[in-house]
């Protein structure tokens, strides 16, 4: 299960249950949010549990990873 919760109001703003845990996965549902609610929710931060699925755990020694969700602090 993927959800995307707005922080604030509690407010589901997406989810959908996978077989896998995946990028493509929770990147699907991350957009499906953006989609929806940018009008309203404009999403500003997202924070997760830096999980793979979310966050790369190996990187190169400029600290650049090959992954298509990109959570670090810019």
């Amino acid at each position: 299960m993927c959800t995307i919760l707005d922080d604030a109001s509690r407010k589901v703003l997406a989810a959908e249950e996978f077989d896998n845990a995946t990028e493509e996965n929770s990147l699907k549902v991350l957009t499906d949010a953006i989609e929806k609610y940018s009008y309203w929710y404009p999403i500003r931060s997202v924070i997760s549990d830096h999980g793979t699925q979310f966050y790369a755990n190996k990187r190169d020694k400029n600290g650049k990873a090959d992954h298509a969700i990109d959570l670090t602090d810019h």
